[in-house]
Order: structure tokens, then sequence, then C-alpha cells
């Protein structure tokens, strides 16, 4: 089953976090991505310690194996969002996110077959 305010959730935060970094290389005519991502990443992990702190949401505790497990799906990870804001770089906001929306839905209805 579907989890839509998941679903509402994540589209309205990728198409806000979108609009920002398309501000930030159109306004200040910023390209270094890869700082975009760092500061990005460092946001959400310092959210995630501030609600685990004030017991707001449990933290798991990250092993060794876990790291070495999650390194190549991140590395992937990494990689796509890199190129993402490459291409977000050269579009507007609209087709960029029509273009994310639709491989998304495509990708979804192909694991539905």
């Amino acid at each position: 089953m579907l989890h839509v305010p998941s679903m509402l959730t994540y589209g309205f935060l990728s198409f806000s976090m979108a609009f920002f970094n398309k501000a930030l290389f159109e306004i200040s005519d910023f390209r270094n991505s890869l700082f975009v991502i760092f500061i990005q990443l460092l946001f959400v992990i310092l959210s995630f310690e501030i609600l685990a702190y004030i017991r707001f949401m449990p933290k798991p505790i990250m092993t060794q194996y876990d790291a070495y497990i999650f390194l190549v799906p991140s590395t992937f990870y990494s990689l796509s969002t890199i190129l993402s804001l490459l291409a977000l770089m050269k579009l507007n906001v609209a087709i960029y996110v029509v273009i994310k929306v639709s491989f998304f839905l495509k990708r979804k209805n192909r694991n539905n077959l």
C-alpha cells in the first residue's frame, strides 16, 4: 500500500530543495555542487542529532558493518545527486521536477508489473 503523506512530503521537499538549489546557482552564480551536497547532508545529520538529543526520535547506533553495507548505495546516491545538481544548473526548476517525477513514476510502474 502506498503511503500518500510520505509521498506528498517527499514531493514537496524535493521540489523545495530543487527551487532552493536553482536559486543558489542562478542568483549567486555558485557552481560547486559538491559543497551544496555536503552542506545539505550536514544539515540532515545535525537535524537527526538534535531530534535524538531532545528525545523526539531514536537514533540507532551505526556499526562498522553497517557502514560497509551502506558504502556502495551511498556512493551511487551521491553520484546521482551530483548529476542531478549539474542538470539543474542547465534546466529550469519546473522541467527538472517534471523529469524527476516522471522517472520516479516510471520506475514505480515497472516495479508493480
